[in-house]
């Protein structure tokens, strides 16, 4: 049966990027693995020994395409956490100074902040500042992401990312590296965040700090970027300005600057393998049949139309606040159901909160809460297309319900933002609007994978986000 769960998180919390690449050829794994948690868990005087945690209860299997279409047969717990934790380690080993000049080893002095999109934003500025400087490592514990609106805790990178397949791109991109004191003498990092989750103590995050008077102008072994987080945002909206240019007359003139990179990064850029593994059970419960021996398809729709949107003053002529309108547009794109399943992305807590309120009856702002929230649950409930499509919505319940992991159900709201980022760029349709910056890194992360149905609503109807002659991805303006 196909788990519904609602949306109870920040809008840019529902952000993820980077597309899990199946092989192509057909594989099929029977025999389950017991896996381990992905993080560092710290020994308690109650506890004599450690249980292991299933990625998944049982067998359950899936059936996957790449993005050439090729469809592959995978068990949802083939995830071994032991062995990937011996891969982790070794792929995090600093590089010795015959491999690489360590004084172009740099670590992060800030700590993510914002929703998940902003947080990736961040996330792509730091490497592209790293590349600027020649710097060809940088300190895995300096990169943390922050479990905005829930508990405000800081979270190390690798707990929530693929650092194996990451590194596996360098020289291409800095490769990131555990904090070695022996090496990184003017640094200091130790644990700063310990939490105590049914009964069991786990570090999420570490403090980091400097032995040298301002680090930024002085540090060498690390260096340290990032004096400000408009530092490494003004590198990110750099790169997003010069492909601005190339998206217009100049597109001719060939790829800008860090164009590579900020392709490769979108490609690297995957959930951790138990992450992926929740991403895998969402996937293949949108893609299970509606109809007895078909093969189910979905599509993404991130309904950007919460009471906060309504009165942002940006790209006034772009915006759609009524989400029958919405779903009007895709009648008029796709007078047949051009899939089997929508998930519907959108801030239910929000959208209820405007619509309960007393006293404004004759807002506008209100009335459209109330209404869209109405047309969503009809949706909900009866389908769309006349009842041929199965509506679904997306949320960070959906990590208690596909996750056994303690650690990942207590961060459930940015690990539901990761897993419906990923689940996002899967889907064989995906629409949007260009208001929003989540649907922008969706979009583009698909758009580097040859995953070109994309679309923005707007007023006049559904438009391709990236036309099939363009070859840069697309620019947030709003």
């Amino acid at each position: 049966m196909f788990i519904t769960f609602t949306f109870g998180i920040s809008i840019n919390s529902i952000i993820w990027s980077g597309l899990y690449k199946y092989p192509t050829a057909e594989i099929k794994i029977t025999s389950p693995a017991t896996v381990t948690s992905p993080y560092t868990e710290i020994e308690s005087e109650s506890e004599t020994e450690k249980e292991p945690v299933s990625a998944t209860s049982d067998n359950e299997t899936a059936t996957v395409k790449d993005v050439t279409g090729t469809t592959t047969t995978i068990t949802l717990d083939s995830y071994n956490a032991e062995e990937y934790q011996l891969q982790l380690h070794d792929s995090l080993l600093p590089l010795s100074n015959k491999n690489v000049n360590i004084t172009t080893t740099t670590a992060f002095a800030k700590i993510f902040r914002g929703g998940f999109c902003n947080q990736y934003i961040m996330f792509i500025g730091v490497m592209l500042l790293a590349h600027d400087q020649r710097s060809n490592q940088i300190i895995e514990q300096s990169i943390r992401w922050k479990d905005t609106h829930a508990t405000e805790i800081s979270i190390e990178h690798n707990k929530l990312f693929d650092v194996v397949h990451w590194n596996s791109n360098f020289p291409n991109l800095p490769r990131l590296a555990m904090y070695d004191e022996k090496i990184h003498t003017e640094m200091i990092i130790k644990p700063s965040t310990n939490i105590t989750i049914e009964g069991k103590v786990y570090n999420a995050s570490y403090l980091n700090t400097w032995n040298v008077e301002d680090p930024v102008l002085n540090a060498k072994l690390p260096r340290a970027i990032g004096p400000s987080y408009h530092t490494v945002n003004y590198h990110y909206q750099r790169f997003s300005k010069i492909l601005q240019y190339r998206n217009g007359a100049s597109a001719q003139r060939g790829e800008p600057e860090n164009y590579a990179m900020y392709k490769l990064i979108h490609q690297a850029f995957r959930p951790h393998p138990e992450l992926q593994v929740m991403v895998d059970k969402v996937v293949n419960d949108l893609r299970s049949s509606t109809t007895e021996g078909g093969t189910g398809t979905y599509a993404v729709l991130h309904a950007r139309i919460e009471p906060d949107m309504d009165v942002h003053p940006m790209c006034e002529d772009k915006k759609v606040r009524n989400v029958t309108d919405i779903i009007d547009a895709m009648y008029a794109h796709y007078p047949e159901p051009p899939v089997s399943r929508v998930l519907i992305m959108f801030n239910r807590n929000i959208l209820e909160a405007e619509a309960q309120k007393d006293g404004d009856k004759d807002n506008s702002v209100h009335q459209m809460a109330v209404h869209n929230l109405k047309v969503i649950n009809e949706a909900v409930q009866s389908g769309l297309w006349g009842g041929k499509v199965e509506m679904v919505e997306a949320g960070s319940r959906m990590v208690e319900e596909v996750s056994v992991n303690p650690f990942y159900k207590h961060f459930s709201n940015i690990v539901g933002g990761i897993v419906n980022f990923f689940v996002a760029i899967q889907a064989d349709l995906f629409i949007g609007t260009e208001v929003s910056t989540y649907t922008t890194m969706v979009i583009n992360s698909r758009f580097y994978r040859e995953l070109r149905q994309n679309y923005f609503y707007r007023p006049e109807g559904l438009y391709c986000a990236i036309p099939e002659d363009r070859n840069v991805p697309h620019q947030f303006v709003c």
